[in-house]
């Protein structure tokens, strides 16, 4: 397949670059990322493992190694090594300048291991970033999400009916029905303004494809 010739020409420059020390390093990383992600396609998960490893030992200096590594082992569940390789990265970025995609996958970590509080800390952190650039309609769908879980889980419903409300007029189109849906689901558990509830349930009405979104509007119009 694609990936075992991809492999195959990235051995093969690897091999050569390892004989002439002109070759950049950057350029060697960037072999052994691509490398760690076509050996990851095959479920040769070790080999891809060992393959960002030995990027975090040539690029000593350079914290995204350190991300790659962690969102690879904590993808595969591997939490303990994912958080030591955020941490890491955390430290060599610095707190100047820091980069918002490590916060985001330390938060992601503490998510899968139960560390409520340290999680929303950290998703809340890039959230707040991006509203502070104005971007309220671009928030990261991913991360705004599983803030507002825990929010709910907390009981701040008011919170977490924020979030998806800025997720309805976002860029992510395609899930509107759902981000207008647990915002009239989240202000009616807050008792919140029904004018406002109303407005997001019609809207997720409009937008309701299937007989399973049409049953999810008329359970929480019976609630209501």
């Amino acid at each position: 397949g694609l990936d075992r010739k991809a492999l195959e020409s990235l051995d093969r420059f690897l091999e050569t670059a390892g004989k002439k020390e002109q070759v950049p390093t950057d350029q060697c990383v960037f072999a052994h990322r691509l490398r760690a992600g076509a050996l990851a396609r095959l479920e040769r998960y070790d080999d891809a493992k060992e393959a960002l490893a030995l990027t975090t030992r040539l690029a000593l200096d350079d914290h995204t190694t350190h991300l790659s590594r962690g969102v690879f082992l904590r993808n595969r569940g591997e939490l303990e090594g994912a958080k030591a390789s955020l941490e890491k990265a955390a430290q060599l970025m610095g707190q100047m300048n820091p980069d918002f995609r490590v916060i985001r996958e330390v938060g992601f970590t503490y998510l899968a291991m139960g560390r409520d509080a340290d999680a929303k800390y950290n998703l809340g952190a890039v959230i707040e970033h991006q509203a502070s650039r104005g971007e309220h309609q671009q928030l990261d769908p991913e991360a705004a999400i599983a803030l507002a879980a825990l929010h709910e889980k907390n009981g701040d419903f008011v919170e977490a009916s924020d979030l998806f409300r800025h997720l309805a007029v976002g860029f992510d189109t395609k899930n509107h029905f759902l981000y207008n849906f647990q915002s009239a689901r989240l202000l009616s558990k807050s008792k919140g303004n029904r004018t406002l509830v109303e407005r997001y349930l019609t809207r997720a009405e409009e937008l309701a494809e299937s007989e399973e979104q049409r049953g999810q509007l008329q359970q929480l119009r019976e609630r209501l």
